[in-house]
């Protein structure tokens, strides 16, 4: 039986054995002793296997990591569960069953609403080299006259690192009651693009909730950050400004960027910058 590593924000990690992600969460969150409070959970599993699982009513985060052999040896442990224990946590939580299917897209709701067929999701892709080239030429025209939502959203990124130095961003998007990372740049970046979180989950959904940018100048320390996406790529965020996407009355995401490589702190200036590019975003994703 695979060993498994349950974490959670502020929480010591556990170890676990499961036959599959599923089974791990229930009996991770038991010895975590998170179950009498959960009523539901959104499930993201992610290319590498790796799950983000996270509370609807409260917020709160948890990663499901498989371990190797070598890990497993290595770390403590975990202690010794009862079955019948086991199987009433199980029995709390709306767990599929170890043979159901999860969907090709890796999701998996926990006690919500069935997602529509993610057919119609518009794919992922890397910005064409020659579009580049139009970013700096007029950054505003490129993003306008980008011929799709992702290509839009990977060069209002790419405007926003060119006119201000940061190590990392990222265009999240509003789609279908979760929040979908759209493009993503920067150290990890490939394991978060296409990424998709519950609303409302961190700084991303905080901005959009309250339709006003936020800047935080020690992400880690404030609990609008969503230390679960650092956790899983390993990139620290140390500060961060995250500008809503508005057209109208309407929100249809956020574009952020992380830790600027000149070490002073998001202003007025940068603030002014990334706003005029989201609205232009903004703009090309309303037609």
């Amino acid at each position: 039986m695979r060993s498994w590593s349950v974490t959670a924000r502020g929480l010591a990690a556990v170890q676990v054995q499961g036959r599959n992600w599923i089974v791990a969460l229930g009996r991770g969150l038991e010895e975590l002793g998170r179950v009498p409070d959960l009523t539901r959970l959104a499930c993201e599993v992610l290319p590498n296997g790796t799950v983000i699982a996270r509370d609807i009513a409260t917020g709160t985060g948890y990663v499901v990591t498989g371990m190797d052999e070598a890990e497993a040896e290595a770390s403590a442990p975990a202690p010794a569960e009862d079955t019948a224990e086991a199987e009433t946590v199980e029995a709390a939580l709306p767990l599929a069953d170890e043979d159901d299917d999860v969907s090709e897209s890796g999701e998996l709701s926990l006690g919500g609403d069935d997602d529509d067929d993610d057919a119609s999701v518009e794919p992922i892709f890397e910005l064409p080299a020659d579009a580049i080239e139009l970013v700096e030429d007029s950054p505003n025209g490129a993003i306008l006259d980008a011929e799709t939502v992702s290509q839009a959203c990977q060069l209002a990124l790419d405007a926003a690192r060119r006119q201000i130095p940061a190590e990392s961003g990222a265009v999240i998007l509003e789609e279908r009651g979760y929040l979908r990372f759209l493009a993503v740049d920067g150290p990890a970046s490939r394991k978060l693009v296409g990424v998709r979180l519950p609303l409302g989950t961190g700084a991303a959904g905080f901005a959009m909730e309250k339709r006003r940018t936020v800047v935080l100048a020690n992400a880690h320390e404030d609990p609008r950050h969503c230390g679960e996406v650092d956790a899983l790529t390993g990139y620290v965020t140390k500060e961060m400004c995250v500008v809503p996407v508005l057209h109208g009355d309407k929100v249809l995401g956020v574009l952020e960027l992380m830790n600027l490589t000149s070490g002073q702190r998001f202003g007025d200036a940068e603030i002014e910058t990334l706003t005029g590019i989201a609205s232009t975003l903004a703009e090309r994703l309303a037609h």
